[in-house]
Order: C-alpha cells, then structure tokens, then sequence
C-alpha cells in the first residue's frame, strides 16, 4: 500500500527542493499541471503523516519541509525542524523571483531550469564541507557567501543569481564579486544577477563592481520590483 499518491508524492518532492514555500507559490508554480484544489489536499495529507509543518503567517500558510519528509524521499538534502524567521522574507522572495523567472521563460518560449538555494546549499556541504564538520555553525555560517541564492537556467545561459534586501559591506561585495569573476571565466556560471530592494542598494552593488572592474557584460542588475511587475 503506497502512503501518497504520485501527485502528493511530487508535492513532497517539490517543498523539500525549496525547503519552505507558501501554499500561493506552491499552487503558482504547479499550475496548469495540478489543480489548487489538489495542492491543498496533499498538503493536508503530507501534514497529516508529519511530512510537513504548516505555519500560517498573515494571510498565506508556509510549508516547510519535516526530517521525516526528507527521509521518506530519501533525499540527500539537509534536514531542519524549525523555520528560520530571520531568513523567512528572504528565502520566500527568492521563491518569488524563480516563479518570476519562469514566468517569462515561458512568455518567450524559452527552455529553462532552476537550482533553488537549499539544493545550492546540500551541493556545496557535500563537496566542499569535510566530513564531520556538516553541523558546525562555525563552518556553515560562510555557507551564504560561497553560493549564489539560485541559480537559473534560460536558454543555456547560466546565471547565478543574488536577491539583496539589504545593503552589505563594501567588503563583502568586492569578496563575492571577485569570486563570480573567478567562476564567470572558469564557464560555471555566464553572468550575475543582482535582484535588488532599492535603488540605493542597486547603486551600491554597481559603485563596488566599478570598484573590481567587474566586466559590465557579466553583469546584470534590476530591481525586485519591477522584475516581479514585469514578470506578470
């Protein structure tokens, strides 16, 4: 006897590659393939076997996946138990700017693929992370700054993509620019996209890769909102 069906199993498959994601964007990014109703009674059902956890925060309900739920898929992935609210807006916007993304993938007719910032972070830990250190704060604390926050795939061009909600360090911007550099010329990535809150943080990114002389034609910038407008 199989606990899920093939839909609530894709369901499953699907919050475990994002980590957490709002029922909206769950519904948004199945749809024309599962119906709302449908999405709703798998996340009943995954809840239900704990699976999931269902938080409601204002008017959307956040799901995020359980270790059971990562176990069950047998997946490689990271397992966490709690919702970390210091990272939630960020992490769901990032959500916002990859249904964004393939919004107008689709709008151009164009191929494409996505690699979410959890699967980044399971990637990373496994091959650059030695073994025993996988739990180390220590260690994974400069997790965040060794990868970008997703990566998306139009048309075989690769980019690695940066959702900044707040203003960092010149420090930091010239450590991380200089490094996609690096994997910009090493054909890992084809350029950077540095999704930005305001206008003076998308300043600040441009006065820093002046600063590197990081190469215009690798880099790509907008702002949050006008990228999620435009995608609509």
């Amino acid at each position: 006897m199989r606990l899920l069906t093939k839909r609530q199993r894709n369901v499953l498959e699907l919050i475990n590659r994002f980590g957490i994601i709002t029922s909206t964007q769950l519904i948004e990014y199945l749809k024309g393939h599962v119906s709302h109703v449908t999405v709703y009674t798998a996340i009943k059902k995954l809840k239900e076997l704990n699976l999931v956890a269902v938080e409601k925060i204002g008017y959307d309900s956040v799901v995020y996946v359980r270790p059971t739920g990562v176990s069950f898929l047998d997946s490689d992935m990271p397992k966490f138990t709690v919702i970390s609210y210091a990272n939630l807006e960020h992490h769901l916007l990032c959500n916002d700017v990859i249904l964004a993304l393939i919004k107008i993938s689709e709008q151009r007719g164009s191929e494409y693929s996505f690699v979410t910032e959890r699967e980044l972070r399971s990637e990373f830990i496994d091959n650059r992370v030695p073994p025993g250190k996988e739990h180390d704060s220590r260690v994974l604390k400069d997790v965040p700054n060794r990868i970008p926050d997703l990566i998306f795939t139009m048309d075989g061009d690769v980019g690695a993509y940066e959702v900044e909600l707040n203003r960092k360090s010149s420090k930091r911007y010239v450590e991380k620019l200089s490094r996609y550099e690096d994997e910009i010329l090493n054909k890992k990535y084809d350029f950077v996209f540095y999704v930005c809150e305001s206008e003076e943080i998308q300043n600040t990114v441009v006065a820093n890769a002046k600063k590197v002389k990081f190469p215009s034609n690798m880099l790509q910038i907008d702002l949050l909102g006008r990228l999620l407008k435009f995608a609509d």
